[in-house]
């Protein structure tokens, strides 16, 4: 299962649709020019597995969730995808560090959409980043991989010992290679043993699409590791 934590920002998005999801309807009941579709590639550097995953909404990114029904499928490199009925969405697991694939998919009116996806950099945790200190100012955290290019950006967190003290950093310039960890984030943290994760980003409109549009993404998760607060 994927760590809860090095998917918070997961989670919250899919907090509503935990809701919605007991709602959600079978996509052949919509209008079929009408499905937004949303397809994501995640590398998990801690459990070294890929997930591809996909999600239908109507209308758009906030629309009622779908059940792919009367005849539509949705595939990903040729193999079907499971559909995970918690969080309402389909997946496949890959092995390692999947680097690109094409999701198809068919609605029930028999039009197929190709939608390609690659995935981002790669992207690490430096040996020596083992400690922050506390009240000394700001901290520069250079990642290992390459800068950042146009449209990606770079994610990270930092839950410390206190409840509710988990802390977000981004870094979003082009040709950045460092996230900017701010003195009174970093002086909020509990101290004690934090966890660390570190994600690189891109999200893009999609190749083919209906009318109500999509998006596809990558995220490259690097592996969870822990620090010292003092």
């Amino acid at each position: 299962m994927i760590p809860m934590k090095s998917f918070f920002f997961l989670v919250l998005a899919l907090i509503p649709a935990l809701f919605i999801s007991c709602n959600r309807e079978n996509s052949d009941t919509v209008q079929q020019d009408l499905i937004y579709q949303t397809y994501t590639l995640v590398y998990n550097g801690s459990e070294d597995k890929t997930y591809a995953r996909a999600s239908y909404r109507f209308s758009n990114g906030l629309g009622t969730l779908l059940f792919l029904s009367g005849g539509a499928t949705v595939q990903f490199n040729g193999q079907p995808m499971d559909w995970k009925n918690l969080l309402a969405y389909y997946e496949l697991e890959f092995p390692g560090n999947l680097s690109a694939g094409v999701f198809e998919y068919s609605d029930a009116d028999g039009n197929l959409f190709t939608n390609p996806i690659s995935q981002v950099d790669s992207i690490a945790f430096p040996a020596n980043f083992t400690s922050l200190t506390q009240n000394t100012g700001s901290y520069t955290l250079n990642w290992v991989g390459p800068v950042l290019m146009n449209g990606h950006d770079v994610l990270v967190s930092i839950d410390g010992t206190f409840q509710n003290d988990l802390k977000l950093f981004t870094a979003t310039n082009p040709g950045s290679n460092s996230v900017v960890l701010e003195a009174n984030k970093i002086n909020a943290l509990g101290p004690g043993t934090a966890d660390a994760w570190m994600h690189r980003n891109f999200t893009t409109t999609l190749t083919e699409a209906t009318s109500a549009g999509g998006s596809v993404s990558s995220r490259f998760e690097a592996p969870k590791t822990q620090i010292s607060v003092q």
